[in-house]
């Protein structure tokens, strides 16, 4: 995802070119739209794009380009009438969620699912070539049937691992942690390439769920240990407040160190969890390291 987003604002330089004659234009990532009722201005401007991104290394696939007359008809013509409705749903509880101002239209929308509709989440969950935001649809709508669902969870997980975040937020409706946890270390333990961001809210799911299941230590030492962890994901762990699993030990470790980065600040602040004499006497040797530890190490002595 970072990438994506440094390759995306790295295109900024077409979208700023002031030659561009189209009535629309439109750019989503890597994806170029243009839109004119005059076909020179929309040949024009083809040639334009192609040199320059040219003259920065880049070309545009042929294979993925199109040119021809947009197609009549609405949204509704494009997708079928219960995905629409759920979309429109999903935006109003989204809108509800952030703002105060809701359409009056959709504020009519029935919110809880009717058997239809819960038929069609239930295929595309069964569907093997399921799309990144129907799975995310899924998740938004049936947040209430976590454990009917864990099967499918491990899929979508799997699947799309930067759903991880919608994963914590269904989290909070599934009962059998025990499963939970077995789904969660079997992805963390098998999935070798992945990346910081479903390491960290696997992270956010230990703390928030899982520290009273038995057997955490397993996930949080294969979440510590991966290949593909980074700094930030094991901060994630390091600034837990338990001494359980072996939390207290890894902390120790970095507090002890001589180091002054996010694992060192994260291990003061889940220091907070052992007795406040122990907890001083280790953040001597953390404050001894920097101005900055010695600033963190005097906040968090103070914090009862």
């Amino acid at each position: 995802m970072p990438t994506k987003i440094l390759g995306a604002n790295y295109l900024k330089f077409v979208d700023n070119y002031p030659r561009i004659e189209s009535e629309v234009y439109l750019r989503f990532m890597d994806d170029f739209y243009l839109f004119s009722n005059d076909e020179n201005k929309l040949n024009r401007d083809f040639i334009l794009i192609q040199r320059l991104l040219g003259e920065k290394g880049l070309s545009i696939n042929p294979a993925k380009t199109e040119i021809g007359e947009t197609a009549d008809g609405s949204i509704d013509t494009k997708v079928d009438a219960i995905r629409s409705g759920l979309l429109r749903r999903r935006r109003r509880i989204i809108r509800s969620e952030y703002f105060d101002d809701i359409d009056d239209d959709d504020d009519t929308e029935d919110e809880a699912l009717n058997p239809k509709e819960e038929h069609y989440l239930l295929s595309l969950l069964n569907e093997s070539d399921i799309e990144e935001e129907d799975a995310e649809l899924v998740l938004s709508f049936f947040r209430e049937k976590g454990d009917y669902l864990l099967d499918y969870l491990k899929k979508v997980l799997w699947m799309f691992p930067y759903l991880a975040k919608n994963v914590y937020v269904f989290c909070n409706y599934i009962t059998d942690k025990e499963e939970l946890l077995n789904i969660l270390i079997e992805f963390v333990e098998n999935v070798a390439v992945t990346t910081e961001y479903p390491l960290f809210w696997i992270g956010k799911i230990t703390e928030d769920y899982l520290l009273d299941v038995a057997g955490t230590e397993r996930l949080i030492t294969a979440l510590y240990e991966h290949p593909s962890g980074t700094k930030i994901s094991k901060a994630k762990l390091l600034e837990i407040r338990d001494s359980r699993y072996g939390l207290r030990e890894l902390r120790e470790e970095n507090l002890r160190s001589g180091s002054s980065d996010w694992l060192s600040w994260s291990s003061a602040v889940g220091s907070i969890a052992e007795p406040k004499a122990s907890r001083n006497h280790i953040l001597g040797y953390f404050a001894n390291c920097s101005e900055i530890n010695r600033i963190f190490a005097d906040i968090i002595k103070e914090i009862e």
